[in-house]
């Protein structure tokens, strides 16, 4: 799912904070604004709530991107606040909730989506709208409706509605321009953002340069108010790709050197990146070879650091710093190594119509200058069906002599938008025209065109097509028998040519070359000593692995006497235990016996002691017996007495 760019809008009432950012920078912000809009919604009542639920809905659509739960969370919300809005009489809040529940509709419009419902959500994101609009006018909030086209112009803007996109840009900006937003946060960066695309649009329409730099320099003069440098470099950087389109190189070029300066100046580094591959076509269309190549230098140098840091991210623009290497190498007619430059290049393209199309027509067109004509027609007979490399197409077909299938495609590389209002494009295919006309013999045709691409290129100054359009012109005037004709533009060709490819430019080329070879000697020999190192550390790895193993088997030998010693000592332990054991026996053995002696003694002593007092009675009673006779006997005596 695409995410259209939802310019945060320019928003009303800060409600957890006097002094909170209503125009949210990052996503890293609109994060934390979420975080903070949650925390206060616990205590937040009336107004304030609504104002509180109507900015976490907004920040849920600008951080969402790829991820329906976000866009879930944001609808849920607008829908909560759109109920408790319609409650209240605060106008203002119900004007955003109603935006936001547009809002919600266009999120569904998207036509990459996997539904059916497309056309059903994009009516109600415009009935929406349209309310909020109302509700707007009504209380005469202007930055309100202001943010409800702005809302619609992100819609339209993919959606594909030219016209209704242009409609409400136009809109957009009224709004937002009117005295009563003039303390508006954020004014000045929105608007400047506004006019930059504005410029775009007219371009696009093939308006003039004058009506087109009139909107960038609004854009300029809104960025220049807050000294917002990024947006000065994109507005100059717009500027200098239509100055280059439509008007002299030259006047271009300053613009896009103006926005190299500023995106060097803020660290900027793919934009620095994406401009200086833009001043690279133009030093090269301008025939400025020997500026061009060291920028492209200079931008393959900061495209490989990007690539160390953000890996394939920035893939492509070290594949464009390749490309236009290849290209001022290509145009000194050093083909070999220009191949090798595009060929580099190709890695890090991606393999996908549109983005690889200046690769496959440029690798085409060295080809065919190289008189490689199968393989440039296997880079370009795919243009037959498809628009941005028909002209070279049409270029290869002039070289095969196929004259009527050149004119066929160029019939409608003239019709193209990109081609069209174009001068540089329009008088490098006037001229493919001559020299297809020269072919069919068709003078008078062929001459018209010529004039026709040397007028369009000659009022660009400088330019890398036009000693071509003097060449086809010497040779139409040499087949008219117009000696002095063809002599004279074929010495301004010769002139040009050699103004253009100088001795210090080839002197240059050269430098780069052996700088290129040397970096690359000295990088198979950083490749052989790293090779080298790693052999050494391999070796070092086998004597430590070879060390480990002996260390080990040491290890295992004396892991072996120290189970054989425990082996030894558990045996020992062991007769030691059976010793014990034995002794134990024969301790309770002696034991049993010692009680069995104390046992029979103590029997043997129970039992005398017990005759003893047995002994003892029997003594005692016959004692006493005895007694008794006696004493009857003496007794009887005394009676008798």
């Amino acid at each position: 799912m695409r995410k259209y760019i939802i310019f945060l809008s320019l928003f009303f009432l800060a409600c957890f904070s006097s002094t909170a950012q209503s125009w949210i920078e990052d996503m890293v912000v609109a994060r934390q604004m979420v975080d903070s809009l949650k925390k206060e919604l616990k205590t937040a009542k009336g107004d304030k709530r609504i104002d509180c639920l109507n900015q976490l809905a907004h920040t849920y659509y600008w951080i969402w991107d790829e991820d329906d739960k976000v866009l879930d969370s944001a609808c849920m919300v607008a829908e909560q606040v759109y109920e408790l809005a319609k409650k209240s009489t605060y106008k203002k809040g119900l004007g955003y909730a109603t935006l936001n529940k547009a809002h919600c509709f266009s999120g569904s419009t998207d036509q990459n989506k996997n539904n059916n419902n497309s056309e059903t959500n994009y009516l109600q994101a415009e009935k929406w709208a349209q309310q909020a609009i109302k509700i707007g006018e009504e209380i005469k909030d202007y930055r309100l409706i202001g943010d409800v086209y702005n809302m619609l112009k992100g819609m339209e803007r993919w959606k594909g509605s030219a016209a209704k996109h242009k409609e409400y840009v136009e809109k957009t900006i009224s709004h937002y321009e009117k005295p009563e937003t003039e303390n508006l946060p954020g004014k000045e960066k929105t608007l400047g953002s506004l006019y930059q695309q504005y410029a775009q649009i007219l371009a696009s329409e093939g308006k003039g340069i004058t009506d087109i730099k009139n909107q960038i320099d609004k854009a300029i003069f809104y960025y220049s108010k807050i000294g917002n440098k990024w947006g000065l470099g994109d507005a100059y950087y717009t500027l200098g790709l239509t100055a280059n389109q439509t008007m002299n190189l030259e006047a271009g070029l300053e613009y896009l050197v103006k926005a190299l300066n500023l995106f060097k100046e803020v660290k900027n580094q793919r934009g620095e990146l994406n401009v200086s591959r833009d001043l690279c076509s133009a030093y090269w269309n301008m025939g400025d070879f020997e500026n061009g190549l060291n920028l492209a230098r200079a931008s393959l140098r900061l495209a490989e650091e990007l690539i160390k840091y953000n890996g394939s991210a920035d893939s492509l623009r070290l594949g464009q710093a390749y490309f236009w290497v290849a290209r001022f190498y290509e145009i000194a007619g050093d083909y070999p190594t220009s191949f090798a430059f595009f060929n580099k290049a190709r890695i890090f393209y991606p393999d996908i119509p549109n983005y690889n199309t200046p690769l496959m027509v440029a690798l085409g067109e060295l080809h065919r200058k190289a008189g490689n004509y199968d393989s440039a027609k296997v880079y370009l007979m795919q243009f037959e069906k498809r628009d941005n490399g028909k002209p070279m197409l049409a270029n290869l077909y002039v070289s095969l002599k196929q004259y009527d299938d050149a004119l066929r495609i160029l019939s409608v590389a003239r019709d193209l938008p990109v081609n069209r209002n174009n001068n540089l494009a329009m008088g490098r295919n006037f001229l493919i025209l001559a020299n297809a006309y020269l072919g069919k013999n068709n003078l008078d045709q062929a001459l018209t065109h010529a004039r026709q691409g040397v007028e369009l290129l000659g009022q660009m100054k400088r330019n890398v097509y036009l000693p071509d359009g003097y060449k086809v012109l010497s040779d139409v005037f040499d087949k008219l028998g117009k000696a002095d004709s063809a002599f004279h533009y074929y010495k301004k060709y010769s002139q040009l040519k050699d103004s253009l490819l100088t001795r210090q430019y080839y002197f240059r080329l050269n430098d780069f070359k052996k700088e290129a070879e040397e970096e690359k000697r000295i990088g198979q020999i950083n490749l052989l000593q790293k090779d080298y190192l790693i052999k050494e550390q391999e070796l070092l790895q086998q004597i430590l692995l070879k060390e480990q193993s002996e260390a080990q088997l040491s290890l295992s030998g004396k892991d072996n006497e120290l189970k054989d010693q425990k082996i030894k000592e558990q045996t020992l332990l062991k007769e030691q235990n059976q010793s014990q054991l034995t002794l134990s026996d024969k301790e309770i053995k002696l034991k049993d016996q010692r009680l069995k002696q104390q046992a029979t003694i103590r029997n043997a002593l129970f039992g005398g002691l017990l005759l003893f007092i047995l002994l003892g009675i029997f003594i005692f009673s016959r004692r006493h017996v005895v007694l008794i006779i006696l004493s009857h006997d003496y007794g009887g005596k005394a009676a008798r007495v």
